[in-house]
């Protein structure tokens, strides 16, 4: 979980782009072995999810929670570069933020000053 000046860094060192995002996913390679390991890093910008839940209804979790849905899905070689393919991502984010809903997941997800 990183802030507007921290999405900057990661996104410079991992994309080489300039400014901050509201998600960055990297995978890499497993690990060998008899059952491989895969191994992943999920950048998310909690700042910019609370600065966006003003435009959104929901709340900052919610929106905090649809970021996260959004790196699963890069993980998963899904993308968003066309308008189809951001509408496939979204329509499966939105059932899947309806299941963690009812649920109970996404209430508490972030906390103000919330560290680690």
């Amino acid at each position: 979980m990183l802030d507007d000046a921290g999405m900057a860094v990661a996104n410079a060192a991992v994309f080489g782009q300039t400014g901050p995002t509201d998600t960055i996913s990297q995978a890499y390679a497993p690990m060998p072995g008899p059952e491989p390991f895969w191994r992943a890093d999920l950048f998310l910008n909690a700042e910019r999810a609370a600065r966006e839940s003003h435009r959104r209804t929901g709340g900052a979790a919610r929106e905090f929670a649809l970021y996260l849905a959004h790196a699963c899905l890069h993980l998963a070689d899904w993308d968003d570069a066309t308008p189809a393919e951001r509408r496939r991502m979204r329509r499966v984010e939105s059932v899947w933020l309806r299941a963690a809903e009812r649920r109970g997941l996404i209430a508490g997800l972030i906390r103000r000053g919330a560290r680690g």
